[in-house]
């Protein structure tokens, strides 16, 4: 068998999935990478840009531009801690919560659209895989 046939298919449906989402965004006017920060932010209330950064494993300066098109747009609010003027706390405007509803809803459809014709035996089994694939991969990046 060639499992280099099988990781190609694997990162074309990723592919596709991920042009299927960002195709939901950008109904927003939203990009790439905001989408997370507005869903890590609806699980966290209000946090720090760090404390977001730490939640989606990215740096905090990674996201700085993203959020600050997010609060332009409205999406969110950003306040500059009194006590530490380094220190930002983000949260969600109403507008940010609507976004992120109707992305989760999108989402959630196409999904199902998706996956409507596959048995759920074959889902279970296809988690277990992708299961087993991600844990070997791990073991990779820690060198073992």
């Amino acid at each position: 068998m060639e499992y280099r046939h099988i990781f190609w298919k694997l990162g074309f449906a990723k592919h596709l999935h991920r042009k299927r989402i960002e195709a939901i965004i950008n109904e927003l006017g939203l990009f790439d990478g905001q989408f997370p920060i507005l869903d890590v932010l609806d699980e966290l209330g209000t946090a720090s840009q760090k404390e977001v950064a730490n939640k989606l494993h990215v740096s905090a300066a990674s996201m700085t531009n993203s959020v600050k098109r997010l609060e332009k747009n409205g999406y969110l609010t950003c306040i500059v801690s009194s006590k530490d003027r380094r220190s930002h706390q983000l949260s969600l405007t109403e507008k940010g919560k609507e976004a992120r509803r109707f992305c989760v809803e999108h989402f959630d459809q196409s999904d199902h659209a998706i996956m409507k014709d596959i048995a759920q035996n074959e889902l279970e089994i296809f988690e277990k895989v992708l299961d087993n694939i991600i844990e070997k991969l791990k073991e990779f990046e820690k060198g073992e």
